[in-house]
């Protein structure tokens, strides 16, 4: 008895400790800011949203409204976007209230009881230089609703920590989609908890008709929920393709760092978009747990197929960088000091980017991306620093707008450029042992969200991964002006790069169609050509696949030999290119490798994986 009862105090005592101890590293729970939306109260493209603040140990607060997010680069002016913001005391009475900038200033802070205010819907904004695409924005339509909630509540400063808790009153046939964490969910009504601010940003919502699907790889759940205007696509007719997109990603990746992640698709019917509301309507934003994709939609999904795989490696490989390795001055995230931004932009879009594609190239996956045209926008923008562009890119207004969305698409097409060279640059000097795909995954080892990199040490941390050498490779093309030399790291497996315009080896004009059904090559319209092909010949030792290349990109020595019917007599063909034919478009092309060459394309398209 007296040994129970000894224990029975020990076990309180512990308890006892335990729970403080839980109120005084988790003080804040019992604290929380509440956010209140109202979607039944859509009128003219604008919400109702309440605000109950935490209480307030100061007498003057600042609710402030972000100018910058994660994931983009540009300033906006997200406060554009409220209105009528009413303070209220405790007594019912309003409150005085200035705003400053992206805040509102309320002076009486102790004696705030709410703030209401209606927002009004990004989508469609007329100040395209000071708007968000549509991905990162809100869409208020009564089919369907697209939250990102910088754009519905902002933060009380010096308080951003605060966990949220967000109530959304939504019409009863809409459901809602998102990856936040779900406390109730009824018929009109759910409930959502957020840890603190960035965490609520990082977790957008659509409300749409029900159209879900889920599915597993390894111990991660994939849920995808699907809004759309003309109900062509459906969550289970995407399913099968994303599943396999991921299947690959989980071997490249080596492992997924979520329990679950969630795919939003907003589609719109085009014919009902102005010109206005297309620009930046086809585009996607990643998130830890999540990406939004808002596009256009087709009754052919066959043709969306090259974009969903390269927009969802995409965004999918943002969870390495930026989203877990990014530098110290992303974490905690500035989103009222645009000009304070990493200038590792080259990192977060360029090599993304570039894995994005060659992930897709080594697991089979059909993309409309191409690196020729990423060669030609990255030698024809203007020469700059990629660091100081990154930089700078923050600030925008109707003077500069069209320059700073060239340097961010610039961003990707240079950031490709510099990843191929430093993939070569890394393979060629470890004889096919190290790749900047084995860096990532030593980076994304290392790094993540609560343990950020020093942000000017980046350079060296990836140079101690791999040869001391790589530092100065980042020094010369990302802080310097100049590409790296892509030509001669092409050259390396083989391949080169062809401008259009360009005077190139051709054995003349005609053009071939392939009969599926016969199995045969015909020659659908020949001109003036040096192999004496004319229309309506048919090929019959050609596997036209194969030669495809060699037929319409010779070497300057390259002789063709085929043998052709033409008129029920079989005949043979050949002859040399000449140097007389255009180049029509800018391509890379591949021509007959040398032994050395062969083996350096080995080790580029060894089909990568995570091994962990």
């Amino acid at each position: 008895m007296v040994i129970k009862e000894f224990r029975l105090k020990i076990y309180a005592l512990v308890f006892y400790g335990i729970l403080l101890m839980g109120l005084s590293t988790h003080s804040y729970a019992v604290n929380p800011m509440k956010v209140s939306v109202d979607l039944t109260s859509l009128n003219k493209g604008c919400v109702q949203v309440c605000v109950t603040p935490p209480a307030f140990n100061q007498d003057t607060v600042a609710f402030t409204i972000p100018e910058i997010i994660p994931g983009t680069y540009m300033k906006v002016h997200f406060i554009r976007n409220y209105k009528q913001v009413v303070c209220w005391n405790k007594a019912g009475s309003k409150m005085a209230v200035q705003r400053v900038g992206s805040a509102f200033i309320i002076p009486d802070a102790r004696q705030l009881a709410s703030i209401t205010y209606q927002v009004g819907q990004s989508f469609g904004g007329k100040k395209f230089w000071d708007n968000m695409i549509p991905c990162g924005g809100t869409v208020f339509l009564k089919e369907g609703f697209l939250i990102n909630f910088q754009l519905v509540t902002g933060y009380f400063k010096g308080y951003e920590k605060l966990p949220i808790s967000v109530v959304i009153k939504h019409p009863s046939q809409l459901y809602g989609s998102t990856s936040q964490q779900l406390v109730k969910r009824q018929a009109e009504e759910d409930q959502f908890y957020a840890d603190n601010y960035a965490a609520l940003i990082d977790q957008p919502v659509i409300y749409h008709q029900p159209d879900t699907a889920s599915f597993w790889v390894g111990d991660t759940r994939f849920y995808i929920a699907v809004h759309n205007q003309k109900n062509f696509h459906s969550a289970d007719s995407i399913k099968p393709q994303l599943q396999k997109i991921m299947d690959s990603l989980l071997l490249f990746m080596g492992n997924f760092s979520m329990k679950e992640y969630h795919i939003l698709y907003y589609l719109f019917d085009e014919k009902k978009l102005t010109k206005l509301d297309k620009a930046g309507a086809t585009a996607a934003l990643e998130h830890r747990n999540s990406y939004v994709l808002t596009g256009y939609e087709t009754n052919n999904f066959l043709a969306l197929i090259p974009f969903v795989n390269y927009i969802t490696a995409h965004e999918f490989l943002h969870t390495w960088a930026p989203l877990h390795i990014h530098s110290n001055k992303t974490e905690p995230y500035p989103f009222n000091q645009p000009k304070n931004l990493s200038a590792h932009l080259w990192l977060h879009e360029g090599i993304t980017d570039y894995l994005a594609a060659q992930f897709c190239e080594q697991y089979g996956f059909v993309t409309n991306n191409n690196f020729a045209y990423h060669i030609k926008g990255a030698k024809w923008a203007k020469k700059r620093s990629f660091a100081e562009s990154s930089r700078h890119i923050a600030e925008s207004n109707l003077l500069n707008f069209i320059s700073k969305v060239m340097q961010i698409g610039n961003a990707y097409s240079r950031g490709q450029v510099i990843g191929f060279c430093l993939d070569i640059e890394l393979l060629g000097r470890s004889e096919g042992k190290i790749s900047l795909h084995d860096v990532m995954l030593k980076l994304a080892r290392e790094y993540y969200y609560g343990k950020p990199f020093a942000e000017d040490k980046l350079y060296q941390i990836i140079a101690s991964y791999a040869y001391p050498e790589v530092e100065q490779f980042l020094i010369n093309y990302v802080d310097g002006e100049e590409l790296p030399p892509y030509d001669a790291a092409l050259q390396k497996i083989g391949r080169r790069y062809i401008p259009k315009g360009k005077r190139i080896s051709s054995y003349g004009k005609f053009s071939f169609k392939y009969d599926k059904l016969a199995q045969k090559v015909y020659v659908v319209k020949a001109g003036k050509n040096t192999l004496g092909l004319k229309t309506g010949d048919s090929i019959t030792n050609v596997q036209y696949g194969k030669v495809y290349k060699k037929i319409f990109w010779p070497e300057p020595a390259d002789t063709m030999v085929m043998e052709v019917t033409r008129n029920g007599h079989v005949i043979l063909l050949n002859g040399q290119p000449t140097l007389n034919a255009k180049n029509k478009y800018t391509t890379i092309v591949e021509g007959k490798l040398t032994q050395e060459q062969a083996q350096f394309k080995k080790w580029y398209m060894r089909k990568r994986k995570g091994y962990l």
